[in-house]
């Protein structure tokens, strides 16, 4: 059993590698190689280098967690009726950021029509990769070296992480006002898709929250052409925030109350332990 064990995590950790070096590869080729293009719309085309780019990276990461103790966090759990109304709060604060009034109104358009599923996908694939990042992989982290500590700081936590991540996006051209309101807003963000993972302990669903918000708030900018902060969009998102924001600090304070009346263990550190001891269990058997 050993000696099979051995040579499956010796070909997991060979796949994971080569996928990586795929990752880094692409990255690099597609960084410095010059005269590649794939339209000669620049949009377009950064668009798809950027797809391009982010599938073996979303695979890297989904093969890391498939052949670690993250496994269990892939799982696509069935969420109790009462936890799904989470859903709820995220969905709206997802909503609120697509631009309705303004593309109803005529205050942006959306002219690359034809290529709405190539960007779709690229926000799918930004919702995979930041989330198993940030909201499995950071999150376990910060929980294993948090714990005892209340919920809130390792919300806290991740959010910054999650924030300070998008700094980089200085060293991409964007502008310094434009970069600091990104992190502040993702700080934000983050601290919601946190609190729905808490609640749910289904990454997908922050997977979809994620990439719904992407849609939204980069449609225009990406396809077409307009000003999307209008007046609606501000009270939308103003509404949605704030009732989004009520939530989440009940919610946290309730898991607050709950892991100390558990000893230090959430519902979500609970039933990833049971997955976790299934898994080896039949790993035994």
């Amino acid at each position: 059993m050993s000696v099979t064990h051995n040579k499956t995590r010796l070909a997991s950790d060979f796949l994971l590698l080569t996928i990586g070096l795929v990752s880094v590869g692409t990255v690099l080729f597609f960084t410095f190689a010059s005269g590649v293009s794939f339209s000669p719309d620049r949009q377009i085309d950064a668009l798809a280098k950027d797809v391009v780019q982010r599938v073996p990276i979303a695979l890297f990461l989904l093969v890391l967690c498939l052949t670690t103790n993250l496994k269990s966090g892939l799982r696509f759990t069935v969420t109790p009726a009462v936890r799904l109304f989470a859903l709820v709060p995220c969905l709206l604060v997802a909503l609120a950021n697509f631009p309705f009034s303004a593309l109803l109104g005529g205050g942006a358009t959306v002219q690359k029509n034809q290529y709405v599923w190539l960007f779709c996908l690229q926000c799918l694939l930004i919702g995979v990769i930041e989330e198993l990042f940030f909201r499995l992989i950071v999150w376990r982290f910060a929980d294993e070296k948090m714990r005892g500590k209340h919920v809130v700081w390792r919300v806290v936590a991740c959010s910054a992480v999650f924030a300070l991540w998008h700094l980089v996006n200085l060293f991409f051209g964007q502008g310094f006002a434009a970069t600091l309101l990104q992190a502040g807003y993702s700080f934000l963000i983050g601290a919601m898709l946190s609190t729905l993972y808490l609640v749910t302990n289904n990454i997908w669903w922050c997977v979809l929250v994620h990439a719904l918000f992407d849609v939204g708030g980069k449609l225009v900018a990406t396809l077409g052409s307009g000003n999307v902060w209008d007046v609606p969009f501000w009270i939308a998102t103003a509404v949605c925030g704030t009732l989004c924001a009520v939530w989440a600090v009940f919610t946290l304070v309730a898991f607050g109350k709950n892991e100390a009346a558990n000893g230090g263990l959430s519902a979500e550190n609970i039933e990833t332990q049971n997955a976790e001891n299934e898994n080896n269990q039949m790993q035994n058997n």
